[in-house]
């Protein structure tokens, strides 16, 4: 049982006391005090989700990061590559016991299943402070280091920011003015509409069952299909405009922006530098970059193009991974990642075979642009139930669904 009645989420009456807090503390002289006011708000959210267990494992995934980063904070010179390395392995597999992925399940051990609430999130900012410590010279203590890694409005589903940018948005606590002011209860508003108005209206729908049995009906079907990726796009794009939102009403204007109209994307590298932004800038920044460089070393940098699609294709085997320990995630990552390396791909054959002129008309040219976009929705429609469902019923659905469209 967790220390309060039930768990905090947005959109719950527990979630408007604690940034009701926050906005009092942020609006008067309290302000002086944000931090502390901050940590104990993300206290109050930890401890509505988690048991005595839960907050004695949490306590120990966040402990050695912050040893680490403390040790090498400003020094201006690289840590050693076996200590980085160490802890950053220390962390991962603390991550994958805790999220309880085969191998690594150990709650048989413990008597029961042990959860920590926004773990992944957690780790991702660790990894961002173990690997950038040396070079960074924002002030950090135990207290920031907490407030940073378990913040009320980024805990749960992110977006993902990096240190930097909480320091100053630190800096900016207060009144915002009426222009930000309202422009943050807009935000809000429209959050609220989206994660809790409409969302809610596609969810059934989005259900591979709801298009099954019965004779086949055409509009299920397609109701089917289309569904799950909006309802998704609606809800997670909503919960990321109440949290910016809330945050804004603080001052806290620096939270990173998650999507840019993902469903215009025309293929699907460039669908994922629209969707989850915060999610791609950190796997890009932390393992395909170092990935890229590290397999062009390792091959001598023959290939520049075999490099990069060789980064590209783990990177997001791993992004398919880090979803969830079930092989429908290991096959959600297969499938981007074969879509963005046919993205890559097509790039490279145009500008190898087209000049400049000629690329410029293709990439400009309405029929193809409505095509490349009708063909990237699709794909990404189709992919993204693999996240709700196993890879057998989604080849069955889909496979039901072309043949009777087809017929």
């Amino acid at each position: 049982m967790s220390f309060w009645a039930s768990p905090i989420t947005v959109g719950t009456v527990g979630f408007l006391v604690l940034i009701l807090a926050l906005v009092v503390a942020a609006w008067t002289p309290m302000r002086r005090h944000f931090l502390t006011v901050l940590i104990a708000v993300n206290l109050a959210m930890l401890f509505s989700w988690l048991r005595w267990i839960d907050a004695a494992c949490l306590l120990l995934f966040l402990v050695p990061p912050f040893l680490m980063a403390r040790h090498h904070w400003g020094s201006g010179k690289p840590a050693p590559t076996r200590a980085v390395l160490g802890t950053v392995l220390l962390q991962i597999a603390l991550f994958l016991v805790l999220r309880r992925y085969p191998g690594f399940d150990v709650s048989g051990l413990l008597g029961h299943p042990v959860a920590v609430i926004g773990v992944s999130y957690i780790m991702f900012r660790q990894i961002h402070l173990i690997v950038d410590a040396p070079y960074s010279t924002e002030p950090f203590s135990l207290a920031r280091y907490f407030a940073y890694t378990t913040a009320v409005w980024s805990l749960l589903a992110g977006p993902i920011q990096r240190y930097p940018d909480f320091v100053a948005g630190l800096g900016k606590i207060g009144r915002p003015g009426e222009d930000a002011l309202l422009a943050s209860a807009h935000r809000i508003t429209t959050g609220i509409l989206k994660a809790f108005v409409l969302a809610p209206m596609l969810l059934e729908t989005s259900k591979l069952g709801s298009a099954a049995g019965g004779e086949f009906n055409t509009f299920a079907w397609l109701a089917t299909f289309y569904s799950y990726f909006i309802f998704l796009y609606l809800d997670f794009s909503g919960y990321t405009d109440i949290v910016i939102g809330c945050a804004g009403l603080c001052g806290f204007s620096t939270l990173p922006e998650n999507f840019n109209r993902p469903y215009l994307s025309r293929n699907v590298q460039e669908f994922w530098a629209r969707w989850h932004i915060s999610l791609g800038t950190w796997f890009r920044d932390y393992v395909f970059t170092p990935l890229f460089r590290l397999l062009g070393d390792w091959s001598g940098w023959r290939s520049l193009f075999l490099t990069n699609i060789a980064a590209l294709a783990v990177t997001f085997l791993l992004v398919g991974a880090w979803h969830g320990p079930g092989l429908n995630f290991v096959a959600f990552g297969i499938t981007q990642a074969a879509g963005v390396v046919a993205a890559v791909s097509a790039r490279a054959l145009r500008e190898r075979f087209l000049t400049p002129e000629t690329q410029a008309r293709v990439e400009s040219n309405p029929i193809l642009i409505g095509l490349s976009w009708l063909l990237c929705f699709h794909f990404i429609c189709a992919s993204f139930l693999l996240l709700e469902n196993s890879p057998g019923d989604v080849a069955r659905f889909l496979g039901a669904m072309l043949a009777h469209l087809a017929t």
